[in-house]
């Protein structure tokens, strides 16, 4: 017995002549793609250097500093001084990751991203504590 079964279909159910191959898909298919985040806001793609989109919310001025030095290079850095001026910002641009103190006048780190993670589900969010 070959490891086939009988009427010639593979074990995952495909017929045995069926082959499985890859291609890669250009890029211009890829950006044609409208893909949009729950308000059906389309995204615009990270810039062509590779940096990322990174938003940190913090009520403290040095804080938001220290982070903007640290990250500068390798993202696009938004700042903000309250999750709801945050928010403003994600509405604008594509924030990917996003780094939220705990205790903020308003509302807290916590229950921000409980409402960003319903409208942005793929963005990575850090909380400091």
């Amino acid at each position: 017995m070959n490891g086939q079964p009988p009427d010639g279909s593979s074990p995952d159910g495909r017929q045995a002549d069926d082959k499985l191959s890859t291609r890669r898909i250009p890029d211009e298919a890829l950006l044609s793609q409208q893909m949009t985040d729950a308000q059906g806001n389309i995204p615009v793609p990270p810039d062509p250097n590779g940096r990322g989109h990174l938003l940190v919310i913090d009520d403290e001025d040095e804080i938001l500093k220290a982070l903007q030095r640290q990250f500068r290079r390798d993202y696009h850095v938004y700042t903000a001084r309250s999750a709801d001026e945050g928010y403003n910002i994600m509405l604008e641009h594509p924030v990917q990751v996003i780094i939220s103190d705990q205790r903020m006048p308003g509302m807290t780190g916590h229950e921000f991203f409980s409402k960003v993670k319903q409208d942005y589900p793929d963005a990575i969010r850090l909380l400091l504590t």
